[in-house]
């Protein structure tokens, strides 16, 4: 008696050329192009790649990130910030009106999605620094987050190319700005500080 299988077969497509080559040229396709989960699949095996935030072998965390962040509503990139920080909240809103394309979103850190988004990072980590979180699941840190979000800012790509290509600088220089951030704030004003960032989410 035929048992059928419990999940559909892989599409096997042919290829001259690319990784997961089987006998006979072929390369295996998955999932199939109707598969609905494909996107999600597809992005999980990006960020499980080399350079990302995880390892080859833990792509399962992977595809759990890009699920997650689906799951928010992550459409766009968030950019998390101390919301106990009027300097922090002064930049941010800052930033959301530089982006006048409306691709950045910001979230607080002591928001409970943020805790979905940032799972991967511990408690003392996610509150030392801000964090850009892009719609494929990667998280950008401190310093780090610098490049990634001005390359979605209108005219801010050349100023990432050159942040990108001295990271160590441009750490030195975030962490430079971290530890006066309550100097910065007193400058910025009181009345600046107070401004609440979120309320350009919907702009």
């Amino acid at each position: 008696m035929a048992v059928r299988a419990p999940f559909s077969i892989p599409r096997i497509s042919r290829a001259t050329s690319g990784r997961g080559r089987l006998g006979g040229g072929r390369v295996l396709r998955w999932p199939p192009a109707s598969s609905p989960d494909r996107g999600a699949r597809s992005a999980s095996r990006r960020v499980s790649g080399r350079g990302g935030p995880f390892c080859r072998n833990d792509r399962a965390r992977g595809w759990e990130r890009i699920l997650t962040v689906r799951q928010v509503g992550l459409m766009h990139a968030v950019l998390l910030y101390d919301a106990d920080c009027g300097f922090c909240r002064w930049l941010v809103d800052k930033v959301l009106v530089w982006d006048r394309r409306g691709r950045v979103k910001s979230m607080e850190l002591q928001d409970g999605e943020a805790d979905s988004l940032l799972r991967e990072v511990d408690a003392d980590a996610k509150m030392s620094s801000w964090h850009l979180v892009t719609p494929d699941g990667r998280v950008h840190s401190a310093g780090a987050a610098a490049p990634p979000l001005l390359r979605l800012l209108p005219g801010g790509k050349p100023l990432a190319a050159l942040l990108a290509a001295f990271p160590e600088g441009t750490e030195r220089a975030y962490r430079t700005v971290a530890r006066n951030r309550d100097r910065l704030g007193r400058l910025v004003g009181e009345t600046a500080c107070q401004v609440d960032p979120r309320q350009r989410n919907g702009a």
